[in-house]
């Protein structure tokens, strides 16, 4: 699994 920090990156951004 990818690590949580670029995940919560994408989620932060995805989910805006």
């Amino acid at each position: 699994m990818a690590n949580h920090d670029h995940i919560w990156y994408y989620v932060c951004q995805i989910a805006s």
